[in-house]
């Protein structure tokens, strides 16, 4: 399911952030893909959920278009593991987005100098 999952989202994802050109995404990363979730059903795994993260905020940052990214869902029993299949998708925009943050900063400190 990892790459079928994969496979549709790189089909996907950067086509249409090249034609649609948005000035926001909204990002709903649900937990509740994973294969011990009794709603979701689509048996996806913790890496799985992690690496569609890290795709997701990867396309968004090379486009150009900020996220607005929410956590939801995840109906397991084992609710550390709710915790840490959102936690991932707070990795995953730090990994890049952070940089950005401090490219843009140190511009605006270069500019108060000029």
């Amino acid at each position: 399911r990892d790459v079928y999952n994969r496979q549709v989202l790189r089909d996907t994802l950067p086509a249409l952030l090249r034609e649609q050109r948005p000035d926001l995404v909204l990002y709903n990363a649900g937990a509740d893909v994973s294969g011990d979730d009794s709603l979701g059903r689509m048996a996806l795994t913790d890496e799985g959920i992690a690496a569609r993260d890290r795709f997701v905020m990867a396309c968004c940052a090379e486009a150009g278009a900020p996220v607005a990214a929410a956590i939801g869902g995840g109906y397991s029993e084992d609710h550390s593991r709710i915790v840490e299949r959102h936690v991932a998708l707070h990795r995953a925009a730090a990994e890049y987005w952070a940089p950005l943050a401090a490219a843009a900063e140190a511009r605006r400190a270069a500019a108060r100098r000029a």
